[in-house]
């Protein structure tokens, strides 16, 4: 028996599956067990963006887990946290001489923000770098800023770890990166602000 592709099992649950797809997921367990872990992953991911996304950046995003794949459970969410700000901490990522830098850790992985000065603009840009402990790994993906009433910017991290935002207003964000199996989340991004992270 043909198995229906992550793609059309997606576009049933965001219903324009056809009525054939529907017929296969009622006699397909394999299939109906693939559509059941979607569900709970798209609205794991519609409950931490409800209120910063329009119908484009869920699409974008959508299209981002349909090329992670469902795993046999939830994807592990590692959480950031802060352990060293400003000129305390050692300078790893490029691309910005001057402004705040924040030190994050979740697991194996250390996250670098370099905040651009503000200046006489009226926002931000971010520069950052993933890095792993472990030489070995990969590192990849996507890492997204999300204001509490704004858009979300996305950025591609490179195969060095690094990616790069522009044109952030100041403000308090929430941080996600998504690569392989991995998502780590960074509650609380002080982004241009005077308040220390």
């Amino acid at each position: 028996m043909d198995h229906l592709t992550e793609t059309e099992i997606i576009d049933l649950i965001e219903d324009d599956g056809s009525l054939e797809t529907e017929s296969h997921i009622a006699g397909c367990s394999r299939c109906r067990s693939v559509r059941n872990l979607w569900v709970d992953r798209l609205e794991a991911l519609r409950e931490m963006n409800r209120e910063t996304l329009d119908e484009s950046e869920l699409h974008r995003l959508r299209v981002l887990f349909r090329q992670l794949g469902p795993g046999q459970s939830r994807i592990p969410h590692l959480i950031a946290k802060l352990v060293r700000s400003s000129a305390a901490a050692p300078a790893m990522a490029r691309g910005v001489a001057s402004g705040e830098i924040m030190e994050f850790h979740a697991g194996p992985y250390t996250l670098m923000l370099r905040v651009g000065a503000q200046g006489s603009q009226s926002t931000v840009s971010v520069v950052g770098q993933i890095a792993s402990v472990e030489e070995d790994r990969e590192i990849g993906g996507t890492f997204a800023l999300t204001p509490p009433d704004g858009r979300v910017r996305l950025s591609d991290v490179d195969r060095f770890g690094e990616f790069n935002l522009t044109e952030l207003a100041p403000g308090t964000y929430r941080g996600t990166w998504w690569f392989g199996d991995q998502l780590m989340v960074v509650h609380k991004v002080e982004i241009g602000t005077d308040d220390e992270p």
